[in-house]
């Protein structure tokens, strides 16, 4: 729930109240928007550069080399 807000000028006239269906009519918008931008799939790691796994396939050969057969 959310209460009309009134906006005042410098001089504290009026100078626009935002009703209380409005506010919630762009909250809503405004959260489905967030909402739809979050990705639910995350590798929670960051890729390993190319160069730095070539380095280490080259200083490390043996590892890659396992047969589980």
């Amino acid at each position: 729930m959310f209460y009309e807000v009134r906006v005042k000028e410098a001089n504290g006239s009026l100078k626009k109240v935002l009703p209380s269906k409005t506010l919630s009519r762009e909250f809503w918008k405004n959260f489905d928007q967030s909402e739809s931008n979050i990705s639910l799939i995350s590798t929670g790691q960051k890729a390993v550069p190319k160069w730095v796994k070539k380095n280490l396939d080259l200083l490390y050969p043996e590892t890659f080399e396992i047969n589980y057969y």
